[in-house]
């Protein structure tokens, strides 16, 4: 039932000529013309609602599944920017803020993915990390195991991260498995891999005889003391 409504939705975006820039389980973020035709909306179960109707989004960013951040003005006057960012399980106090914000989200995909964009000169140098990533500090509280709290100091590691599929130049995403239709109507067949052929000789068996090893039932004590005691 969820994935016939969700995928009505999507078909929607099409029909008004929208560009759906990210959906997930129970939403989506589509790109439409201003006063033009919107995908059904309501306050029913099963139907969209919009999460800040009084504001314009900008700009949209996204790193992976439930990563993203947008910048959005007051829709009326195209005034009061602001910024927003939704990370899983990712804290998003002031202190993190200082490092972890959209400009410096939207430049580590634009390298993570080989995007070509402007470079933000206001970003710090010192801000990226080896591997593209951002790493950020915040206190945590933690339990002992004598359910004793204590706040002690954690880390975490930023990085945008896509499994789905293939990024493309241009953010063009395909699926995994995608061959190119072009090639075969044209009458080329892909480039099959080789099977793989394994030159690895046959292991050989040995065939080991109980009766000559100590401990096997066929020994006695003579036996043992003919081999360990002489």
């Amino acid at each position: 039932m969820l994935d016939s409504i969700y995928n009505e939705y999507i078909e929607q975006v099409n029909q008004i000529g929208g560009v759906l820039l990210y959906c997930d389980t129970d939403s989506i973020i589509y790109v439409a013309q201003r006063n033009g035709q919107r995908v059904l909306e309501g306050e029913y179960l099963g139907q969209m609602k919009r999460e800040i109707p009084s504001r314009r989004i900008l700009e949209f960013i996204a790193g992976g599944p439930k990563n993203y951040g947008y910048r959005h003005v007051d829709a009326s006057t195209g005034l009061d920017e602001r910024a927003e960012l939704k990370i899983r399980s990712f804290p998003l106090s002031y202190a993190t803020h200082q490092l972890l914000n959209f400009n410096t989200m939207k430049q580590l995909v634009l390298n993570q993915f080989n995007v070509d964009g402007a470079v933000d000169d206001t970003i710090a140098d010192d801000v990226f990390f080896v591997g593209n990533s951002i790493g950020v500090q915040f206190p945590q509280i933690g339990r002992t195991r004598r359910s004793q709290l204590y706040t002690h100091l954690a880390r975490k590691e930023y990085r945008p991260c896509y499994e789905k599929g293939r990024i493309m130049p241009g953010m063009e995403t395909l699926p995994f498995g995608h061959r190119n239709n072009n090639l075969i109507s044209a009458g080329q067949r892909p480039q099959q891999k080789r099977p793989i052929t394994s030159t690895t000789p046959p292991p050989t068996t040995i065939d080991l005889n109980l009766q000559d090893l100590p401990g096997s039932s066929g020994w006695t004590e003579t036996d043992y003391r003919n081999r360990y005691c002489s």
